[in-house]
């Protein structure tokens, strides 16, 4: 669901429906989806197909993080 949403969101391999994409990822969090909801923090820190809030993002990332996603990233 959530890969779906994610080609669904940017018209990857799939027609650009970029609301229909933002209602699997939804779907999604609400099914567990850790992935999902760090998709949909990003979403919602531009304010791109849903509220712009950051409060909303940072929650999003709390749940992706509590339910095991994480990254690593390089500075250098």
């Amino acid at each position: 669901m959530t890969e779906l949403g994610i080609r669904l969101l940017v018209g990857d391999r799939a027609p650009y429906l970029p609301q229909d994409g933002t209602r699997f990822l939804m779907d999604a969090l609400q099914r567990g989806g850790a992935r999902a909801a760090l998709r949909l923090a990003t979403l919602a820190a531009l304010g791109a197909h849903v509220k712009q809030s950051w409060n909303d993002a940072v929650a999003l990332l709390l749940i992706a993080a509590e339910r095991g996603w994480s990254m690593t990233f390089s500075m250098g």
